[in-house]
């Protein structure tokens, strides 16, 4: 009679959730959560046939609809669980089975399934139990499965014969109990979530394959990592695929570090370690592998790549420089430079850098405040480990005019440092949202101040906004040459400096107002030889010949006439020199460049003409193939 008057109530109130859920079969008999909650699972009154949902009677539990069930002793097996838009939490003490059963000729599956549609969460604390035969998690993409917690006692333990994870799995601590006896697939929206308390972490325990997809989000809660440390994320019979890992919810740590996830045959293992570091000047085109931090690095091989084929500078391979053993690929070109060691490993220790040369020559960029196009990507094989992808860090001159604050001393300074382009400015403005400027005399020492011919300060200057403008004429800033010194305008006395807290703006002769970069580091101090290549405090015909002399040379970056700092005495360093022509590079400004008298411009620039021809012979001097 009790079986007979269950299986009315329970028809009769079976909701529209699931009714054509492919996760169910088709004798299944579903028994809806029907209070809003949080409420007891095992009180009968709470589901709409009278009765905690039982296998034995071929019953599935429906939660939906928001409402909220905890279960917190021993409760009667149950047939599956259909959940969307709810909670679930198995609590300590708490036991939930989902089995299988065939009564009747009827088949319940024992399946849990989280989200159809919407969020959906499920949650087993230490000292709960849950297991199933497969479990699925699906629905919104903040449907989340939790396992364990920062407090309580016991063991947070699940179990299921197999499953597909497609949204967040967030296991807590080193409490957790995670094993599957069959297969065990995290598709390409999962998420792993570990939430990583001490040196040692929970391992998702997998009997048959587990196929990897998706990312690992690693956070941590009351322990702070120390580079070196790794946990076992998943362990299995055999792995496939891998893990992408976003670490935007771990400590951030020097660079050169980085949070990576390595793979054996078995074991998918969370790593803090340190990676090489492909240090790229921008503007010499000058390349070096590095190891910023942490223990030597030994390595075999190594990938740089350009996918718009600006590799197309001096490479000084390490073959090249007789680094034993190390040969560069066939196949290197223009998008790729390729080498490895035909026998045994080279290492960089911490601190230390092997050069390769200038191999990267970018694409001049349209404007000033562009920055080159910079494709770059690097890689490299570490024995026994496989392949990591490395750290790329652009470093040099910009493109742009900076401001430069001393975080130490709060002094400030602007200067163009584009390889690329002048800057005719008449106007600036610097804001510290935080109010962190100061303004009285022997602060900061505006250029009204300074006595700069044409500039004025803002009268309402304040804690928040320093301004200037040029009330006649304009002031042309070469790139790494003039520095405007604006004395100690920033204020140490609130503690450490943020850059987010400034921002810096000048306006162009031509009534652009352009975004500037603001950047910590010491302050910059003038270069007297912005067109000067020889020195002589002028910037006249013999700075031309010296380029001419050296034009299509390598040098050290920034020497002789390469004003552009490249390593190339090139095109550019002539547009730096016609800029400047005719001023005096020690002044304490430089004035909009002289324009010289169109006859002695033209003379200089007659033996311009023979010099294509020679450019293209040392362009072509070496072809790697």
């Amino acid at each position: 009679m009790r079986s007979l008057q269950r299986t009315f109530l329970s028809l009769a109130a079976a909701t529209g959730l699931c009714v054509g859920s492919p996760w169910a079969a088709a004798q299944d008999i579903l028994v809806s959560f029907n209070v809003a909650g949080p409420a007891d699972w095992n009180a009968g009154a709470n589901w709409s046939s009278g009765f905690t949902p039982e296998a034995q009677y071929n019953e599935v539990a429906v939660i939906g609809g928001s409402r909220q069930a905890y279960v917190a002793g021993a409760t009667p097996a149950v047939g599956g669980v259909i959940m969307d838009s709810s909670t679930l939490e198995i609590r300590s003490g708490g036991d939930l089975q989902a089995i299988a059963n065939n009564t009747g000729g009827n088949t319940v599956l024992g399946n849990i399934v989280m989200g159809q549609s919407v969020n959906t969460f499920l949650t087993v604390k230490r000292g709960g139990t849950l297991s199933a035969q497969q479990l699925t998690t699906g629905g919104g993409s903040g449907t989340a499965l939790t396992l364990g917690e920062t407090t309580g006692t016991g063991t947070a333990s699940l179990s299921i014969a197999g499953g597909t994870l497609n949204r967040i799995t967030r296991v807590v601590g080193n409490n957790v109990s995670f094993t599957s006896s069959g297969s065990l697939t995290f598709g390409s929206a999962s998420v792993l979530n570990p939430v990583i308390t001490g040196a040692a972490h929970s391992t998702i325990n997998v009997t048959g394959t587990a196929n990897l997809a998706g990312i690992v989000r690693p956070e941590f809660s009351g322990y702070t990592p120390v580079l070196g440390n790794s946990w076992n994320l998943v362990t299995a019979n055999q792995l496939a695929g891998n893990f992408t890992v976003d670490a935007s919810l771990a400590p951030a740590g020097p660079l050169g570090t980085a949070y990576v996830v390595s793979k054996t045959n078995t074991t998918a293992t969370l790593k803090y370690t340190n990676l090489l570091v492909l240090n790229v000047d921008r503007a010499t085109g000058a390349v070096n592998i590095q190891n910023k931090v942490g223990s030597p690095i030994a390595f075999d091989a190594y990938t740089v790549t350009s996918p718009s084929g600006a590799l197309t500078g001096s490479w000084n391979s390490l073959q090249d420089q007789g680094v034993t053993a190390w040969d560069e690929a066939d196949n290197s070109s223009n998008s790729r430079r390729t080498e490895f060691r035909t026998n045994g490993s080279s290492s960089i220790n911490a601190g230390s850098q092997l050069a390769i040369g200038n191999p990267f020559m970018p694409t001049a960029p349209a404007a000033l405040g562009i920055e080159p196009g910079a494709d770059l990507g690097f890689q490299y094989n570490v024995p026994g480990q496989g392949t990591f992808n490395g750290i790329i860090e652009y470093t040099g001159r910009l493109n742009n005019v900076v401001l430069t604050i001393d975080p130490s001393t709060g002094k400030a300074a602007i200067q163009n440092e584009s390889p690329y382009f002048s800057a005719t400015i008449d106007g600036y403005t610097v804001t510290s949202t935080s109010g962190k400027f100061l303004t009285a005399n022997g602060t900061w020492n505006s250029l009204q101040d300074q006595g700069v011919t044409g500039w004025d300060q803002a009268d309402n200057a304040n804690a928040n906004r320093l301004t200037e403008f040029k009330t006649s004429g304009t002031t042309t800033l070469n790139g790494g040459g003039t520095v405007l010194n604006l004395g100690t305008p920033v204020s140490l006395a609130s503690g450490a400096l943020s850059l987010s807290d400034f921002a810096f703006q000048y306006k162009l002769s031509t009534g652009e107002v352009k975004n500037g970069v603001v950047k910590f580091g010491t302050i910059p101090t003038f270069n007297p030889g912005a067109g000067d290549y020889n020195n002589d405090g002028k910037v006249d015909g013999a700075d031309f010949l010296a380029w001419q002399r050296g034009f299509g040379s390598s040098v050290t970056p920034g020497s002789g006439a390469d004003g552009s700092g490249n390593g190339v005495v090139d095109a550019a360093d002539l547009t730096i020199w016609k800029s400047s022509f005719g001023s005096a590079t020690a002044a304490g400004e430089v004035a909009t460049a002289a324009v010289p008298e169109p006859a002695t411009l033209s003379t200089l620039l007659i033996a311009l003409g023979c010099l294509g021809g020679r450019s293209s012979r040392r362009a072509a001097a070496r072809t790697r193939g």
